[in-house]
């Protein structure tokens, strides 16, 4: 197989019409390859990052759980393409991603734009070329893959979620691979599979990341379930009225005795800003979350019992598993 540049693969190529990657239904040529990266798969930074592999009603099984959703850190929807990824988008969020782009490709040629890229011009001026993953397969002795039909054709592969941890001038990238427990188990070394994710964990090691491998059972249920209900809208995270009369709130309410069930700290907490328990109670589910309020959420929230604090340390202790250094 020819190892092309990016810019190689992309001489000659025509925009063309409107596509969607619905990846399984149609062919892959090498002229609607070059259209998708024309039309921007793949690409894109912030609400503008467009997913190289969409959810549409074209590509997703009768059966499925595949999800779009919207999370608390932008307008742009978000594709997964499984349950334990949409668990996964959770948890990052959670832990303070301030970017998450889903199906992220690991374009195989030479030359394509860095992960990192696309935020300030001039740290992207300071990046280096990033390889392809067909170079960093060659060296790793992996075969790369081809699309079926078409030998000449390098797949491109995707990483589930490349999650940003911190601002464009210090961003940290982790790659994350979502697999189940259960399906890891069962793969043999030298799999497929493995080497699909040691490709991942390389492409992410030579795009300065960090690579990570979800699997489902780092997190309870009862954790992804808290982070799911508690979670705070984008207007809860960014309006400067609503964060305020929250963070009296939070005073108020560390003020009282930890042994105070949970309803009747919020009650009083509330009536001491002089708010409505119902916003008491929003407050509450964002705080929590926030970990504003130091609650640990590994336990179930019962309002009518003292809440279990820890909530901050346990934190501290994920996100540096994944992030692999301190918050």
């Amino acid at each position: 197989m020819k190892h092309e540049t990016y810019d190689e693969f992309l001489t000659d190529a025509k925009r063309g019409r409107v596509l969607t990657n619905s990846i399984g239904k149609a062919p892959m040529t090498r002229t609607r390859l070059q259209s998708l990266i024309l039309q921007g798969f793949g690409q894109g930074r912030g609400d503008d990052y467009q997913p190289w592999i969409t959810v549409t009603r074209g590509n997703a099984p009768r059966a499925s759980n595949h999800i779009v959703a919207i999370g608390s850190i932008g307008s742009r929807p978000m594709h997964f393409l499984s349950t334990l990824e949409y668990r996964a988008g959770r948890v990052a969020n959670w832990l303070g991603a301030l970017e998450i782009r889903t199906q992220f490709p690991l374009f195989p040629w030479r030359g394509h734009p860095h992960p990192m890229a696309g935020l300030e011009q001039g740290y992207d001026a300071c990046l280096p070329v990033m390889p392809g993953l067909l170079e960093i397969a060659s060296e790793a002795g992996i075969s790369h893959g081809t699309y079926v039909g078409s030998p000449e054709l390098p797949y491109v592969a995707t990483s589930d979620l490349v999650v940003r941890f911190g601002p464009a001038s210090t961003q940290k990238l982790t790659f994350w691979t979502v697999k189940p427990a259960g399906a890891l188990r069962a793969e043999r070394p030298g799999s497929r599979m493995r080497q699909r994710i040691d490709l991942e964990r390389l492409y992410a090691e030579k795009a300065g990341g960090r690579h990570v491998l979800f699997d489902g059972e780092q997190f309870s249920d009862i954790l992804t379930a808290n982070l799911d209900w508690l979670e705070p809208t984008r207007h809860e995270r960014t309006d400067a009225e609503e964060i305020e009369r929250r963070s009296r709130f939070v005073h108020a309410f560390n003020s009282h005795p930890d042994g105070v069930a949970l309803r009747d700290r919020i009650s009083s907490a509330s009536a001491a800003i002089g708010a409505e328990v119902v916003d008491g109670q929003r407050f509450f589910r964002a705080a929590a979350w926030l970990t504003e309020i130091d609650i640990d959420l590994r336990a179930r929230v019962l309002m009518s019992a003292p809440m279990r604090s820890g909530g901050k340390a346990h934190k501290q202790v994920v996100f540096q598993q994944i992030a692999g250094e301190k918050q």
